[in-house]
C-alpha cells in the first residue's frame, strides 16, 4: 500500500491519475457571462429590452444589417438592464414601451441616471401623450411608434446617437396634439 501511495499520491487511485484531473478547473460557483461582442470603436452599439422574442429577432436582424450599428444583446425584461448596461456599455438601449408594469420605466430611469452616455429609445405599439410622457420622464431620447416602421426606428437610432431628440412621425403628431 505504501508503494502505491508513493507512486500515485495519498488518496489518489491509478484511475484518477490516468484521467489527470489536475488539467481541469473546478466549476465556478458563479457562472460567467459571455463577454460582449467585439465591435468597431465608432459603431453605434445597441441593447434591446423586448418581451417578444419574435420582435427582438426582427430588431436584431435589422440592426445587424445596418452599417455602423452593432447589436450587443437582448433582454426579455428590464430586471437585469442596469447590470447589462454596466457590462456592455451600449450607446443605445431600445426599450419596449408596452411591457407590463412599471419596471421598464423604473430601470430605464436608473440607467439614464447612472450612465448618461447611454441613450434610451422607447418603442411602442401606439403613441399616447401619457406613454410618451412616461418615457420622457424615464430619460428617453426618443419615442418611436411601431406603426412608423423599422426605417423610422433605425433613423432614430442614428439621430439619437448623434445627440438629437426624436419623436417618430406618429408619436410626434400625437404628442403635439395633446
Amino acid at each position: 500500500m505504501m508503494d502505491r501511495e508513493r507512486e500515485f499520491g495519498r488518496g489518489v487511485t491509478p484511475a484518477m491519475r490516468f484521467l489527470d484531473l489536475s488539467r481541469f478547473e473546478a466549476p465556478d460557483p458563479q457562472p460567467r457571462r459571455a463577454p460582449p461582442p467585439r465591435v468597431a470603436d465608432d459603431a453605434i452599439t445597441v441593447v434591446c429590452v423586448e418581451q417578444s422574442a419574435e420582435i427582438a429577432a426582427a430588431l436584431r436582424s435589422a440592426v445587424s444589417r445596418t452599417p455602423g450599428v452593432a447589436w450587443m444583446g437582448w433582454l426579455r425584461d428590464a430586471r437585469d438592464l442596469t447590470a447589462t448596461v454596466a457590462r456592455t456599455r451600449p450607446r443605445i438601449v431600445l426599450l419596449d414601451a408596452d411591457a407590463p408594469g412599471h419596471a421598464v420605466y423604473m430601470n430605464a430611469a436608473e440607467v439614464a441616471e447612472l450612465f448618461p452616455e447611454c441613450r434610451l429609445i422607447f418603442v411602442g405599439v401606439g403613441a399616447s401623450p401619457c406613454v410618451i410622457g412616461r418615457a420622457l420622464d424615464a430619460g428617453a431620447w426618443a419615442y418611436v411608434a411601431r406603426s412608423d416602421g423599422m426605417d423610422a426606428l433605425l433613423d432614430a437610432v442614428r439621430d439619437v446617437a448623434a445627440g438629437q431628440f426624436v419623436l417618430s412621425p406618429s408619436a410626434g403628431a400625437v404628442y403635439r396634439s395633446a
